[in-house]
């Protein structure tokens, strides 16, 4: 779980995020073809991060990721180990810090 920092919300008022953007789950869950399913995989964000910074105008930078990747490696995200992988280092490199899976 994200730790909390001094002045923030607390953990429990923070945003739950699905680590796969809703604009592509249905596209990946069809290459997943059932295999693992992107909306039960969250993580607790600060709200500001979540909603102004990461999803922003046109899904932000954490859409446009998955969206790239999409049409990049189209085979690979037929691999739920891949897809995960994938969503864990676009975290990371977006700056999302120290993330675990939430229920």
């Amino acid at each position: 779980m994200l730790k909390q920092e001094a002045g923030t919300k607390p953990l429990s008022d923070r945003h739950k995020h699905h680590i796969g953007p809703s604009r592509v789950h249905k596209h990946i869950n069809r290459l997943l073809k059932g295999e693992i399913d992107l909306d039960k995989f969250l993580v607790e964000l600060e709200e500001s991060l979540h909603i102004k910074g990461l999803h922003g105008k046109a899904g932000g930078p954490y859409v446009n990721l998955w969206r790239n990747a999409i049409k990049r490696y189209r085979t690979q995200m037929k691999n739920p180990a891949f897809v995960i992988g994938f969503a864990f280092g676009a975290m990371d490199q977006l700056g999302f810090g120290s993330v675990t899976l939430v229920p």
